[in-house]
């Protein structure tokens, strides 16, 4: 096969040692790209990974970038996360950041730098809601049951999670929570939420 290459007179071709391969050398260094501007991805949530971008002129990419991401509970005055100085941010799956807004300062060539716009407010990840669930549900404790009984089970925990019940017996104690005595014996019964 041939191709037809067009060498710019600042580069150098050399041959690779895996031929075919070509590499290509630049004769000079590139021409810095100063930050003109930072955006973030990603959602708001905690437990999610935010991205962010500088871009310099006509949307190039930044060059010598380095990143402060930064947290506010009034939208108006940041303050820097500690050790937070990746392009990527990953939000912790706890309650530290709910209700807060995040951003990025970009920093890069001859002293330029951005800031992104705000995320949304972070809200708690589906996990982080379950495992509050879990933690605030609380049951009555029965040692022994000696009468047909019916055991309040609730349908619904915190942060409006649905709860559902199994039972490891339920001709003893249903998952709605109706409780049948055993004819005899005692019956020891696990239920899970």
């Amino acid at each position: 096969n041939s191709y037809d290459i067009t060498v710019e007179p600042d580069i150098l071709f050399k041959k690779g040692s895996d031929s075919p391969a070509l590499q290509w050398e630049a004769s000079s260094e590139p021409e810095p790209v100063a930050v003109t501007a930072v955006t973030v991805s990603g959602d708001a949530v905690t437990g999610d990974k935010l991205q962010a971008k500088a871009t310099g002129a006509d949307g190039a990419d930044a060059t010598s970038v380095t990143y402060q991401w930064q947290v506010s509970s009034d939208k108006d005055q940041y303050t820097d996360i500690k050790d937070a100085t990746d392009a990527s941010f990953t939000i912790p799956d706890t309650t530290e950041y709910v209700g807060k807004t995040i951003r990025v300062k970009a920093s890069g060539e001859a002293d330029s730098s951005a800031v992104s716009d705000a995320t949304a407010a972070i809200v708690k990840s589906d996990a982080l809601k379950v495992a509050e669930a879990k933690e605030a549900l609380k049951l009555t404790q029965y040692e022994k049951i000696t009468e047909a009984l019916k055991i309040d089970l609730p349908a619904k925990g915190s942060n409006d999670t649905d709860i559902t019940w199994s039972s490891s017996n339920a001709s003893v104690i249903s998952a709605d929570g109706q409780v049948t005595l055993p004819a005899k014996g005692i019956a020891a019964v696990t239920l899970t939420a």
